[in-house]
């Protein structure tokens, strides 16, 4: 997943899309496969002019969620 994730998310950036509120349940593993695919994006859209600011928001986002999900106190 640490691995496949940038790269998706780098392939939505590349097609201009911004998820807008990209969460670790949008992220979907696919545990026959080892792949992992972005879900239920309600918010995405697609915009004219891509920056860094959208992909530091969707980047941000989506590293404090997956680091609480992931976290010892969410997993004892």
């Amino acid at each position: 997943v640490q691995d496949q994730l940038p790269q998706l998310v780098a392939r939505l950036h590349a097609a201009h899309v911004f998820a807008a509120t990209l969460r670790g349940k949008n992220v979907l593993f696919q545990p026959a496969t080892g792949r992992i695919a972005l879900i239920d994006l309600p918010y995405a859209r697609a915009v004219s002019w891509f920056g860094t600011r959208h992909r530091e928001r969707d980047l941000a986002i989506l590293s404090l969620e997956l680091s609480r999900f992931l976290s010892d106190e969410f997993y004892p």
